[in-house]
């Protein structure tokens, strides 16, 4: 089913005479995927490179309908894989290093966005400090409601901080509902 060439096993049959190409010879081809194992990245790898033009020599049998595809072991070579050995890793490309006025802009905006967020902390804090300050008068009333046994709007005899701020939601909305 296949031959030797050097330590590699290359398909029989495989050459330029199945694609009806002149001027290539005889030259060990792979299919996509034996490509892949031999020079030991994925197939995904192998048919993205062959779709970005790295293996100009890459061709299917005209001879046979839905052929695969087959690429000479010199395109393989050519685009810096090595059957055999594994593939250098793909090193995406780094940052540019930015222009001195970049630069200072960057720094110009990091200033006003921690300002910003210094501002926004203040503000936190001082509405952390307000709801508390609601929550403790919430739970005074409703203490002084308790300690003059006021009954409930359904006539329960204990009132909650959250009853009362229902009441007062209340009356906010009928005192809109008014103007």
């Amino acid at each position: 089913m296949g031959r030797l060439v050097g330590n590699l096993f290359v398909s029989e049959s495989r050459s330029a005479e199945d694609a009806n190409v002149s001027g290539i010879g005889e030259r060990p081809v792979f299919t996509l995927k034996e490509a892949a194992e031999a020079c030991q990245v994925s197939l995904k790898t192998i048919r993205r490179r062959r779709d970005k033009g790295d293996f100009p020599n890459s061709y299917r049998s005209a001879s046979r309908a839905q052929s695969p595809w087959l690429i000479p072991v010199t395109d393989l070579i050519a685009a810096g894989l090595t059957p055999g050995k594994p593939a250098p890793p793909e090193e995406p490309p780094g940052p540019a290093e930015p222009s001195p006025t970049e630069l200072d802009a960057l720094k110009a905006e990091n200033a006003e966005l921690r300002k910003r967020a210094e501002i926004a902390e203040a503000v936190a804090e001082e509405r952390e400090k307000a709801l508390e300050d609601t929550r403790l008068a919430l739970r005074a009333i409703a203490a002084d409601l308790n300690a003059e046994n006021v009954p409930t709007a359904r006539g329960g005899s204990k009132w909650h901080a959250s009853t009362v701020k229902a009441v007062l939601a209340s009356l906010d909305l009928d005192a809109q509902a008014a103007a």
